[in-house]
C-alpha cells in the first residue's frame, strides 16, 4: 500500500498523484486480503468490471492538475440528478440523440469486443509468426525509431521534476 503511494509519488509532487496510487494500492491489498481468508470468487465479469471502476477512479486524480479539480469531477460524475451525463450533451437543433449515439455506440463496441472477443492469450496461441509478418514488425519498428529520432527535440517527461 506504502510502496503504491509513493510509486503515485513518483509522477509528480501533487496529492493527486498520491491518491492514485494509494487507490492502486488499497486495491492491492484488497485482492490480497481476499486470497488469503479465501473469500469467495468473484466471477470474471464482476472482477473485470471492479477492476476497470478502480482504474478509472484511479485516473480521474492522475489526470486533474490538483485535487479539488478531481474531487470536482467526481461530484459531477456522480451526480444523481445528471446520471451518465445527460444535461453535458449538446443541442443544436434536435440533435441530442446523435451526441447519446456518438458516446454510447463505442462503448457498446469496446463492451463487445472485451467479452465476446479472442483474450490476448488466446490470440498469443494462434499467432503462427511468418518471414513476412517478422519483416513487417522489423520495418514498423525502425520507423517508430526514425520518429522518435526526429529532429523535433522533446524531453523526457520526467526531466520535468
Amino acid at each position: 500500500m506504502i510502496a503504491m503511494a509513493i510509486a503515485g509519488l513518483w509522477h509528480g509532487p501533487n496529492w493527486t498523484f498520491v491518491i492514485f496510487g494509494a487507490i492502486h494500492g488499497i486495491a492491492l491489498a484488497l485482492n490480497q486480503y481476499w486470497k488469503k481468508k479465501k473469500m469467495p470468487e468473484i466471477p470474471d465479469w464482476g472482477g473485470w468490471l471492479l477492476t476497470m471502476l478502480l482504474v478509472d477512479l484511479g485516473f480521474v486524480f492522475f489526470r486533474s492538475p490538483n485535487l479539488q479539480t478531481a474531487l470536482l469531477l467526481l461530484t459531477r460524475l456522480l451526480n444523481r440528478h445528471d446520471l451518465f451525463g445527460r444535461s453535458g450533451f449538446i443541442e443544436i437543433d434536435g440533435l441530442e440523440w446523435t451526441n447519446r449515439i456518438i458516446l454510447i455506440v463505442p462503448q457498446a463496441i469496446g463492451l463487445v469486443v472485451a467479452f465476446a472477443g479472442k483474450t490476448s492469450d488466446e490470440f498469443a496461441r494462434d499467432i503462427r509468426p511468418t518471414w513476412k509478418t517478422c519483416a513487417f514488425t522489423v520495418a514498423c519498428f525502425f520507423l517508430v525509431l526514425t520518429y522518435l529520432n526526429s529532429s523535433v527535440s522533446k524531453p523526457f517527461v520526467y526531466f520535468a521534476f
